[in-house]
């Protein structure tokens, strides 16, 4: 089942209705109102056609000697090359999460009068295109400024002209937490331009000359990738990186680099779930994960408790988290595929999140009390966790090993079954990443059916609808392919016998949602992903919140 919307179509047939309705009240009128009635429609015509035309524009010329700036723009962005990928990402962002904004060609900002008008600015340029830089830099005394490398070096302060370095790789190091990440962080910085592996940075020794600069991101103790020069009160000055690792496809970095220096000027829900969880390699440790349950139920053991469900082949303990009193289940597993990671992470910050709502929330706290038990397993396949691995230690798919048409022989799935035969679950959800040619599918239960599979899909769309009103921007590429990642593609019906949710609808009749994403590929292998934590956790406990399975106490 593909999750569609109204057409346009239907949507400008509904209007006409109620203009139909709207006019059988009206008496006839006269001719001279016909007249004015003409008139007006002309006027209003015209009005419509002007500022559609005048909204089209997206640089902004000078006339005359004159600059003429649409006013009440948030976002100033001095670019001479408006169609190259590093400013495109920022139109696209913007647009998506409508923030105003506005092009300005190099040459037209003369004054500060100029740009006084918007609330920060964005400055790419290159070589042979001049702006005023004192008007820019007396702007980011008091506004921010999300600025280019090239320009910081050479227009903005050109004492530091020779102190730049491009330097082979992108990957970096966080400095201190900054918006979704976290000091110690080794993250990806894509360059948008033909050299991807080039990215320029400024001598740590050069900076040091400025009082009012912070690090952000570095690739070395000599080399820094991001930094912050503070203005003259809060929420201003420059922030300063390689513009053209602005990637589009939201994978470890791109935009959510400046997402905090963004949301100082305008606040937007994306990446509200993410956390630190989602990046490096570094936290491909599970004595790390079962060292983060620990910690959570240590902190929480008024709600929460950790257990054992069973061993694996090597012996390694399938450790779950559990939330809540209540005597209806929800189970919730991740990386039953051990190389499919991040759902490992989005399971420990839907643990931390629904800890929170206990807290915060009277629905919650009530539901979780009274009503709910939600087991979480994060790594239910933790030897194939650690080996990076789609199989357990036996070389057996974990996800082909349940009935009614299989039989179980694997510890892992043994341990998921008694689980299930001893808390009965009304909802069961296994989290997987999906390749580019299978993105974001939300799949159901094979044997769903009746007013449970209407439930089931019921939920699923509206959990879609949670998730595209985020209005994550961009396309995903991989293997020269890209992918719209702004909402689920596809709802499905189960098609493999021996999966998991095949088993749990057919033994116990649970509302199932197996949830895949593009996050895992061929060429990149198992990575950690921003962009997927939000997705799977949006996705999720939008999916408990709207299933009719569980919205009514028994």
């Amino acid at each position: 089942m593909i999750i569609h919307t109204k057409s346009a179509s239907k949507i400008f047939i509904n209007i006409a209705k109620i203009n139909i309705i709207q006019g059988e009240s009206l008496k006839k009128p006269s001719q001279k109102s016909w007249k004015a009635i003409t008139l007006l429609l002309v006027f209003l015509t015209a009005s419509l056609i002007t500022t559609f035309l005048a909204r089209q524009h997206i640089r902004v010329m000078p006339a005359a000697g004159t600059n003429n700036y649409e006013k009440d723009r948030t976002f100033g962005i001095v670019c001479p090359a408006p169609t190259i990928r590093s400013v495109t990402n920022f139109y696209t962002f913007f647009r998506n999460q409508s923030i105003k904004y506005q092009t300005l060609w190099p040459s037209t900002v003369t004054t500060l009068e100029c740009i006084s008008h918007f609330d920060a600015l964005v400055v790419w340029t290159k070589k042979g295109y001049l702006y005023n830089a004192t008007a820019i830099k007396e702007f980011a005394k008091t506004r921010i400024v999300i600025s280019h490398m090239w320009d910081f070096c050479n227009m903005l302060y050109p004492s530091l002209s020779n102190s730049t370095q491009i330097i082979a790789t992108s990957t970096v190091t966080y400095i201190r937490d900054w918006g979704n990440f976290r000091k110690g962080d080794l993250v990806e910085m894509c360059n948008e331009t033909s050299n991807t592996e080039a990215l320029t940075t400024v001598l740590t020794s050069k900076l040091a000359s400025f009082s009012n600069i912070s690090y952000i991101g570095c690739y070395d103790a000599n080399r820094i990738a991001f930094f912050h020069m503070n203005g003259t009160q809060q929420n201003s000055g420059f922030y300063v990186m390689d513009l053209d690792a602005t990637t589009p496809e939201t994978e470890w970095t791109g935009m959510w680099h400046l997402f905090p220096a963004i949301k100082m000027v305008q606040d937007f829900p994306t990446g509200r779930y993410a956390r630190w969880m989602a990046n490096g390699t570094q936290w491909w440790d599970l004595t790390w994960i079962c060292n983060r349950i620990m910690a959570i139920v240590n902190e929480n053991y008024d709600i929460a408790a950790k257990w054992t469900i069973g061993r694996s082949v090597e012996n390694r303990n399938i450790v779950g988290i559990v939330i809540g009193k209540g005597n209806r289940n929800v189970i919730i597993d991740g990386a039953i595929h051990g190389n499919e990671k991040t759902g490992a992470f989005v399971c420990l910050r839907i643990a931390e999140l629904l800890i929170s709502y206990y807290r915060s929330s009277p629905w919650w706290r009530f539901r979780l009390l009274k009503d709910l038990k939600i087991i979480i397993i994060p790594v239910l396949n933790p030897d194939g966790f650690v080996a990076n691995s789609r199989y357990n230690f036996n070389g057996i798919d974990l996800n082909r090993q349940f009935p009614p048409n299989v039989t179980t022989t694997e510890p892992e799935a043994w341990a998921m079954r008694h689980l299930m035969g001893n808390y009965t679950p009304t909802v069961y959800v296994n989290l997987h990443e999906g390749y580019y040619w299978y993105p974001n599918w939300m799949i159901y239960g094979n044997y769903e059916s009746d007013s449970h599979l209407t439930s089931t899909i019921e939920a699923m769309q509206r959990a879609n609808d949670t998730f595209a009103s985020l209005k994550h921007w961009g396309w995903f590429t991989d293997y020269n392919s890209s992918v719209w990642i702004g909402s689920v593609q596809t709802i499905a019906k189960g098609g493999y016998e021996g999966m998991a949710v095949a088993y749990a609808s057919w033994q116990y009749s649970a509302s199932c949602l197996l949830l895949e994403s593009f996050v895992w590929s061929s060429k990149h292998n198992a990575r950690q992903n921003l962009w997927g934590m939000d997705y799977y956790c949006t996705i999720v406990l939008s999916f408990l919140e709207n299933n009719k399975r569980l919205s009514q106490m028994v």
